[in-house]
C-alpha cells in the first residue's frame, strides 16, 4: 500500500506501506519539498516497484534496491507504467517519455503543462489519460512496434 499525507501550509510528506496479514508496517518515508524527492508506486507485470526522486527500487526483506535511474529530467512526474523494467512509460509535465532500460526519450512532448494521471500497458498499444492546464480531458493512444 502506498499513502500520502497533505498538510495544508507546509510541505507534504508521503509514505510506503507494506501490508501483511493484519499488520501495517511503515517501510519509508519522505519529503514532497521538491519535485526531485516525490515518491510513488511502479506496477510492471506482477511486481511492484517504488519510484524515489528520479529513481526506481526494489523492495525485498526490509531493503530497497536501486534498479535504475528513469530520468534526470526535472520535468518527470514521478509516475510510470509499463511491462518490465527495460520498457516504461514516463509522466512528465508537458508529455509523455519512455525509458528502455539505459535512457528516457520523449515520445510526445507539448508546449504546454500536460499532467497525464492514468496509463494502461497492452501488448501492442498503450492508452494513456490526462488533463491540459485549460481543463480539457486528453487521451493518448500509442501503438507498439
Amino acid at each position: 500500500m502506498w499513502g500520502v499525507t497533505n498538510e495544508q501550509f507546509t510541505e507534504s510528506r508521503y509514505q510506503f506501506y507494506e501490508l501483511s496479514g493484519e499488520i501495517l508496517k511503515e517501510i519509508y518515508s519522505g519529503s514532497q519539498s521538491t519535485d526531485a524527492e516525490y515518491g510513488s508506486l511502479l506496477q510492471l507485470g506482477t511486481k511492484t516497484y517504488f519510484i524515489i526522486g528520479y529513481d526506481f527500487f526494489n523492495y525485498n526483506r526490509n531493503t530497497f534496491s536501486k534498479i535504475g535511474r528513469l530520468s534526470d529530467d526535472p520535468k518527470f512526474r514521478n509516475i510510470g507504467w509499463g511491462r518490465s523494467i527495460k520498457d516504461i512509460f514516463l509522466c512528465m509535465r508537458d508529455g509523455i517519455a519512455h525509458y528502455n532500460g539505459e535512457n528516457t526519450v520523449y515520445l510526445y512532448q507539448t508546449p504546454n503543462n500536460v499532467f497525464v494521471r492514468a496509463g494502461i500497458v497492452f501488448e501492442n498499444e498503450v492508452f494513456f489519460i490526462g488533463r491540459d492546464p485549460y481543463g480539457n480531458n486528453l487521451m493518448f493512444h500509442v501503438k507498439l512496434n
